[in-house]
This record gives C-alpha cells, sequence and structure tokens, in this order.
C-alpha cells in the first residue's frame, strides 16, 4: 500500500513538474519576445 502510495505520489510530482516546465518556458519566450520586439 505505502509503495503504490508513494509511486502515485512520484508520478503526480513528475506531472506537475513537467506541467510547470510546460506552461513556464512558453511563458518566458514570449515576453523574452515581447521585450525584444518592443527594443
Amino acid at each position: 500500500m505505502a509503495a503504490t502510495g508513494t509511486a502515485a505520489a512520484a508520478a503526480t510530482g513528475r506531472l506537475l513538474l513537467l506541467l510547470l516546465v510546460g506552461l513556464t518556458a512558453p511563458a518566458l519566450a514570449l515576453a523574452g519576445y515581447i521585450e525584444w520586439v518592443n527594443l
């Protein structure tokens, strides 16, 4: 039971991290592009 819960928590954490990176990278790229255009 504990091992299953740990695996699920690890998978959830990995998914959240992947989601965070997946959303942050385009946001940073867009912000950088906007700043570059505004120069």
